[in-house]
């Protein structure tokens, strides 16, 4: 009988990135992800409020006032800040030296002095020993090597491990506006599926939940530029008033006057809890 073989889920992840149509749009924008991240972070300063609240939630279950935080990835501070104003000290590690500045800002305008701030990628930032809840949403697409990373996380967390991924049924939309700017079909990244595989290869258990979020924006205009952001401004200028006008059909005025995506996005929430 013919031993079947398992598949390499780091493997499979890395190049699924490696291959995926964002992370090649990436190289032809910037010299370097941390360059591109730069340029992104006023971006993301605003366009992670929606998802912020529901992650939280969830979060501040596992935490009290003396916890300890390592948020690995934590750009403009989605979740740094809210976390910070409820445990013991956080940890923040980010890269992008513009995103951190923004995350340091927000910071100093809540008063918050139990964080401290290293600019440095994952794999090379240098951390002691382990802390209560270690957090990463949204940023192992950039990882290099996951199944050493991924265990260099279970290292640091003593208590809980929370990931928080894309799923691909989210990128409908994107996908349409890809097509749109570049004229072809977009090629989405792995999901959450390869890095749930890859932790119970590693032979932890974790818990799946699936997060919806509305994302709103102040006007139309708005909805368009966060829509757009992560693609080349002269792409955009081409083609703005097809991309206005396919996006006036997905988002609604609400009775107090914000726009809303009519559809949600969907992230993963993936708990790894140490102590099972």
């Amino acid at each position: 009988m013919t031993e079947t073989k398992m598949p390499d889920w780091a493997q499979l992840w890395e190049q699924g990135m490696r291959e995926s149509s964002w992370m090649d749009d990436i190289t032809q924008q910037a010299n370097s992800v941390n360059e591109y991240w730069d340029d992104q972070s006023p971006r993301y300063n605003r366009g992670h409020d929606a998802y912020r609240s529901p992650v939280v939630e969830k979060i501040e279950k596992y935490i009290d006032t003396t916890t300890t935080v390592l948020d690995i990835g934590a750009g403009t501070g989605a979740l740094t800040i809210p976390l910070a104003k409820k445990v013991g000290n956080v940890v923040s590690i980010e890269p992008s030296a513009g995103m951190l500045d923004y995350l340091k800002n927000a910071a100093l305008k809540e008063n918050l002095e139990n964080i401290e701030f290293i600019n440095n990628t994952w794999e090379d930032a240098e951390i002691s020993g382990q802390y209560d809840i270690v957090v990463c949403s949204h940023a192992l697409y950039f990882v290099s090597d996951m199944k050493k990373s991924m265990q260099r996380m279970i290292d640091a967390t003593g208590k809980y491990l929370f990931l928080m991924i894309g799923i691909h049924e989210s990128n409908d939309r994107y996908g349409d506006i890809w097509k749109i700017i570049k004229g072809t079909s977009y090629k989405p990244g792995p999901d959450y599926a390869n890095i749930y595989n890859l932790l119970r290869e590693m032979g932890w258990h974790p818990e799946v939940q699936i997060i919806s979020t509305t994302m709103e924006c102040q006007d139309l205009d708005e909805a368009v530029k966060l829509a757009t952001s992560h693609f080349d401004k002269s792409d955009i200028l081409a083609k703005k008033d097809v991309i206005r006008s396919y996006i006036s059909q997905y988002v609604r005025q609400g009775s107090d006057g914000m726009f809303r995506w009519k559809d949600s996005f969907k992230s993963a929430f993936i708990m790894v809890n140490k102590n099972v």
